[in-house]
């Protein structure tokens, strides 16, 4: 039975080898939706975590990317422009 717990409890698919994370490049991510909770989800992130950058956000509210441009964000033009950035 332990046998059969140590498999369900292995979460490498069964791989041998580690996989290598290189923690010295940023994960960059975009917002969708800047209203009241995508601008706390924005404030909280970029004070508490190095590692990452917001390469902008998307929102069809022309008050939430005033916001988003006043704390210096990129403003996505569209949702389709965000969905298909290759840097996210």
């Amino acid at each position: 039975m332990a046998n059969e717990m140590d498999k369900l409890n292995d979460l490498s698919g069964g791989a041998a080898e580690e996989q290598v994370v290189d923690t010295t490049k940023k994960v960059k991510i975009g917002i969708i939706g800047f209203g009241g909770m995508g601008r706390s989800h924005f404030d909280h992130l970029t004070k508490n975590f190095d590692r990452l950058e917001i390469k902008g956000i998307y929102d069809i509210s022309p008050k939430a990317c005033e916001a988003a441009i006043a704390r210096g964000t990129h403003v996505y033009s569209s949702l389709e422009d965000i969905l298909q950035d290759p840097e996210l």
